[in-house]
């Protein structure tokens, strides 16, 4: 019977700090957790509270695979785009998520998406079926809104 390196049993062993290798054959960088999204308005979260929030990511290599969703019982008082901080790593070029569920979104035009970018935060969007994004704002975002948004970026 042959065993392949590193692996124990039907599990692959990897370091819990992580060494680098050239070599891109080798798997060095492996991390899942919980996370929780933090919802801004023109980068305000002040006045935000939840009913429910979180987040999952794997990370593999540089990909990341991420899902966040809360439920807002209030807004806030910030005013225009809404974004979504706190994503577990910082992507290196702009990324977009599904969105798999949404309920309680105000005068919307579109479908609802995610705009992931390289400074670190997760933009709300929609596109028109004329096919033009535009941000979701905290009208759109309103005190009960509710989503769930997957997908994945390269950190």
């Amino acid at each position: 019977t042959r065993t392949p390196i590193g692996r124990s049993g039907s599990q692959m062993q990897v370091p819990a700090t992580q060494n680098p290798s050239s070599d891109a054959n080798t798997q060095y960088d492996y991390a899942g957790v919980t996370w929780e999204s933090d919802v801004r308005s023109n980068g305000s979260a002040t006045g935000v509270t939840y009913g429910g929030r979180s987040g999952t990511y794997t990370k593999i290599g540089r990909v990341v695979i991420c899902n966040f969703n809360f439920t807002l019982t209030n807004n806030g008082t910030g005013v225009g785009k809404c974004d979504v901080y706190g994503l577990p790593f910082t992507p290196s070029a702009e990324y977009y998520a599904g969105c798999n569920y949404a309920a309680n979104l105000a005068s919307m035009g579109g479908i609802p998406f995610g705009n992931c970018h390289t400074s670190g935060y997760c933009g709300l969007r929609q596109m028109s079926t004329a096919g033009a994004a535009t941000d979701l704002t905290d009208t759109h975002v309103a005190n009960t809104a509710g989503v769930f948004f997957s997908g994945y970026y390269v950190a």
